[in-house]
């Protein structure tokens, strides 16, 4: 990874740290620990290499005894039982949050198909909205973040099918390869960069 892509990751991991002490009010350590796995996988670290690192910082700063309950007392975990425990704890979620995951990456997907077919991100926001709503009640998150999924995938860029397309490319006096280049291009990265937060964000609502 590039250092500017590093330096990305690294205020995005700040941002999100931010945002689950202030919206969700969590102990600042264990933000801390979410940030600091993001950051390592994002980054392409092991995930072993991390729950180690994690693991001895834990156990040698005694930040697992900084995680207080309602009343102030802290958490004490014996630090031959956490490895244990953790593993444990991971399984457990996977029932809340394969489910959410499945049906996030759906709306998406459909509505990047929509996009593709129609060339209309209107038109392909509508369609999966409707497919979409059926199931919104079905799973452990707040419909909103079905709705901003299917809204990011009817976001990926279309190419010749797209009125949006050839006016942008005209307008700027780009030839077809150049639009492919600008609009297309940007519209898919900003996509895929929304998808990714959007199940990021909504996996960590649907542990509140």
């Amino acid at each position: 990874m590039s250092g500017g892509a590093l330096i990305g990751v690294l205020v995005l991991s700040i941002a999100l740290v931010v945002l689950i002490i202030v919206k969700f009010k969590m102990n600042p350590a264990i933000a801390l620990i979410l940030g600091s796995l993001f950051l390592g996988f994002v980054a392409g670290i092991p995930m072993m290499a991390i729950s180690v690192t994690i693991h001895g910082l834990l156990m040698k700063r005694g930040l697992w005894n900084a995680a207080a309950d309602e009343n102030g007392n802290g958490i004490n975990v014996d630090e031959q039982e956490l490895p244990e425990k953790l593993p444990g704890f991971f399984v457990s979620l996977l029932p809340i949050l394969a489910p959410v995951l499945l049906i996030l990456l759906i709306g998406w997907f459909l509505g990047v198909a929509f996009r593709q077919i129609t060339g209309s991100g209107t038109v392909a926001s509508l369609t999966t909205f409707a497919i979409m709503q059926s199931v919104a009640a079905t799973v452990a998150i707040h419909p909103v973040f079905i709705a901003l999924a299917c809204l990011d995938g009817a976001l990926f860029g279309a190419t010749v099918n797209d009125s949006g397309f050839w006016i942008v490319s005209n307008m700027a006096g780009l030839n077809f390869s150049g639009g492919v280049k600008t609009y297309t291009l940007g519209q898919a990265i900003a996509s895929v960069v929304g998808i990714i937060l959007i199940v990021v964000v909504g996996c960590i609502s649907c542990l509140f």
